[in-house]
């Protein structure tokens, strides 16, 4: 696993080099290189984009340029990428096909673990209530990992805001 995320890194270093002067197709290849060419990323440590919402791409890829959310090919991938940069990547992600749910129902333990946390660092910008209820829906019912997700509000935090969840 230690050797995927290294040769993620010299992927990114050797594309990212030249990555302003590309034009934008050119420039998407490193990003589905790694997401998946539909937004479905096929390594487990890589996060799927396919169909996420413009505006949380947006907030996302400003993190990483600005370094205030840290992981270092998104960090570096994104260090010179202008404002407009940023809405045309994240338009293009959210017009991608959303990725396919699992085939087998949510890891009960594991959901459980992730509720813990969230109530323990009280993570994320959401009604905790509308979280439980489809928390729970995601457990009992062996849903996708999208069950309930019409329902969260959605909100896009202030620069201060955001500030307090980074990790830098």
């Amino acid at each position: 696993m230690r050797a995927l995320l290294i040769a993620l890194a010299l992927g990114y270093a050797t594309a990212v080099s030249c990555f302003a002067a590309e034009p934008f197709q050119e420039r998407l290849g490193p990003c589905l290189t790694c997401h998946g060419e539909t937004g479905e990323s096929e390594t487990a440590e890589v996060p799927s984009l396919g169909a996420e919402p413009a505006p949380f791409v947006l907030v996302q890829l400003y993190l990483f340029r600005e370094k205030q959310r840290r992981v270092e090919p998104m960090t570096d991938a994104a260090k010179d990428l202008t404002d407009d940069d940023l809405r045309r990547f994240s338009d293009f992600i959210a017009k991608l096909p959303a990725p396919k749910p699992p085939q087998d129902s949510p890891d009960r333990t594991r959901m459980e673990r992730g509720w813990d946390l969230v109530q323990k660092y009280r993570c994320g910008f959401y009604s905790s209530s509308v979280f439980r209820k489809s928390m729970k829906s995601a457990i009992w019912s062996g849903s996708s990992r999208n069950s309930g997700m019409s329902e969260w509000p959605v909100t896009i935090p202030s620069a201060s805001a955001s500030s307090r969840y980074s990790t830098g």
